[in-house]
């Protein structure tokens, strides 16, 4: 008598019996995996299409590429970024963001007059619920251009401003503001008459060696930078207390980038 020795593993009858089942219904798995591309397709176009998506595409359509050997500083197309102020289907945010990057061109072209017009046209376009971050930046903007003015009263207002509203969690504006005010101090020094300087002289330096404390000894990893120009500020500041050298303003952060942590990031 022959003795039937097959076996069957139960796993591989039942992975025989699915693949089988599969193969029979097969029109059934394809059109499901064709509704889940359509509805993918479907859920991308209208993100791309919403307004804040177009938005962001027209700002990104106003930066100018740089090579990849460049600083990481976007650059942008002037009229491009114009153009968006008046583009009724950009939304505010962005509209703002926009004026930022022209406030710091103005900045660099010497337009001081553009500069405070377009700080104001973006802090104009902030509404409640714009990112914070996107409004301490425009404030540091804005302060630039009244110091680029002259206007020590009205650019130390508004960085009091983002110091008070800053605090740990923007610590990169926070630090900014803290060599501003460092800055403004020094400048507002440089235009006092001898005898006021003979009598404010130490109470300003004094201020300003605070705020420079608080950036030489900060932890942050991405402060280095700016770091090491408050600690050669600071050492200056030190020597002209001991008459070794005469202090002389140098130009503040906000006046060289944008002052966000940048959009860059993120875009906000």
């Amino acid at each position: 008598m022959n003795q039937d020795t097959s076996y069957s593993d139960p796993f591989y009858d039942k992975l025989e019996g699915f693949f089988h089942t599969l193969g029979k219904y097969w029109y059934f798995v394809l059109l499901g995996f064709v509704v889940v591309i359509v509805i993918g397709l479907s859920l991308r176009s209208a993100e791309q299409s919403s307004p804040l998506a177009a938005s962001a595409q027209a700002l990104e359509d106003a930066t100018i590429e740089q090579p990849s050997y460049y600083p990481m500083v976007p650059q942008y197309d002037e009229e491009k970024l114009k153009a968006i102020l008046t583009n009724e289907s950009v939304v505010a945010e962005y509209k703002a963001r926009a004026c930022n990057a022209l406030v710091q061109m103005a900045l660099d072209t010497g337009n001081t007059a553009g500069a405070i017009d377009y700080a104001k046209q973006g802090i104009d376009f902030l509404t409640e619920d714009a990112p914070e971050d996107l409004t301490l930046t425009l404030q540091l903007s804005a302060a630039a251009a009244q110091r680029q003015a002259g206007n020590i009263a009205e650019a130390r207002a508004l960085t009091q401003t983002v110091l008070q509203n800053a605090g740990s969690l923007f610590a990169a504006h926070t630090l900014k503001a803290h060599y501003a005010l460092a800055e403004l101090d020094l400048e507002e020094l440089a235009q006092l008459s001898d005898e006021e300087q003979e009598a404010q002289k130490a109470t300003l330096q004094e201020s300003a060696l605070n705020h420079l404390s608080m950036i030489k000894d900060s932890p942050e990893p991405s402060a280095k930078g700016i770091a090491n120009l408050a600690a050669f500020r600071y050492n200056h500041i030190i020597r002209d207390q001991a008459g070794l050298n005469h202090v002389t303003p140098v130009a503040t952060p906000e006046t060289a980038e944008t002052a966000a942590p940048t959009e860059s990031a993120a875009q906000e």
